[in-house]
């Protein structure tokens, strides 16, 4: 099979015991990653000496909106400006599945929308120093 089906999949927020899940309200989940280089300098021998590279990620996606005490909405605003840890598995029903974990930053997120709907909202949170780790994720047994 070439590619593959994004989920079924979890997103949660926060630590053991304190998770934050927003797995069934996301619409679209993604990993950002994006590096910039500082131009190459030379010796006078002209040799080339590397700039620095620096690293930088975020966490992204469009949930649908809930207004509730327990909403995406209201946890964002009562832990916004706190680091916490997340973790993104893209399939969960998988022997041989990818996860990502990392630290973030939380901000507020929008809400509102159109009258009668449904609406949809876009999220992105900071992935702290840009560096995030990408493991082996394994379907539990059972």
């Amino acid at each position: 099979m070439i590619g593959h089906k994004l989920g079924p999949g979890r997103l949660t927020f926060g630590a053991t015991g304190s998770l934050h899940e927003l797995s069934a309200q996301l619409k679209t989940c993604n990993i950002k990653p994006e590096s910039s280089a500082e131009e190459d300098e030379f010796g006078l021998d002209w040799s080339a000496l590397a700039g620095d590279t620096t690293d930088a990620a975020t966490i992204s996606g469009t949930f649908k909106q809930e207004y509730s005490r327990t909403s995406f909405i209201k946890w964002a605003h009562d832990n916004r400006g706190k680091v916490m840890p997340f973790e993104f598995v893209p399939v969960v029903e998988t022997e041989d599945g990818l996860k990502v974990t990392g630290q973030v930053q939380i901000v507020r997120v929008g809400f509102g929308g159109d009258v009668k709907k449904t609406n949809d909202q876009d999220f992105e949170f900071k992935i702290v120093g840009g560096e995030y780790d990408l493991d082996e994720y394994a379907k539990p047994a059972g």
